[in-house]
């Protein structure tokens, strides 16, 4: 993820904890992989704290770069690597499970839904589909690769399942839920 998205996952969790008056936040982040935007969410908590559900099969994406690295590499030990302080300080809860899956088991609202994992079309209007219904009234789904080239289902997906004014910061989305 390059570091000007990191930087607006960042800003955009920042402006959520700021709404929330000091809140902890509970952030469920679709497609973790190694955690370079879960470390960019946790940021983003200031003074408010907060907890990531990192949600991710870590095996990758079979249509793309990530299922050929998932064969030869270890994903999800690498994510527990490189966030074993704050997982062991559940700020982290790592949640090992296909998206569509947590998302019918899930059993508590959440102030933010970030989607970042199969950027194909149907995978991005499913996750949004799935997602949605539970994220509070003023809180925020928001994603990554809008309008990326490789990515067109992105765009797509988001423009034709979310009835809200999107805001693009790089290629990073998100829209507030104001109402249901």
């Amino acid at each position: 993820t390059p570091s000007e998205d990191l930087t607006a996952i960042t800003n955009i969790v920042n402006l959520l904890a700021q709404r929330n008056s000091g809140r902890a936040l509970r952030i469920a982040e679709v497609g973790s992989w190694v955690g370079q935007s879960t470390l960019a969410i946790i940021a983003g908590f200031g003074q408010s704290g907060g907890r990531v559900y990192a949600i991710d099969t870590w095996e990758g994406t079979p249509s793309d770069v990530t299922g050929e690295i998932a064969k030869g590499t270890d994903p999800f030990k690498t994510f527990n690597d490189n966030l074993a302080e704050q997982i062991a300080d559940s700020t982290v809860w790592p949640i090992r499970k296909a998206s569509l899956d947590a998302a019918a088991d899930w059993d508590m609202s959440l102030d933010m839904v970030y989607i970042d994992a199969d950027h194909s079309y149907e995978a991005v209007k499913a996750d949004i589909q799935a997602w949605l219904p539970h994220v509070s009234v003023g809180g925020i789904i928001a994603g990554h690769d809008y309008d990326v080239d490789r990515f067109p289902g992105v765009k797509q997906a988001v423009d034709e399942c979310l009835d809200l004014k999107v805001a693009v910061m790089g290629t990073v989305w998100y829209g507030y839920i104001f109402s249901r």
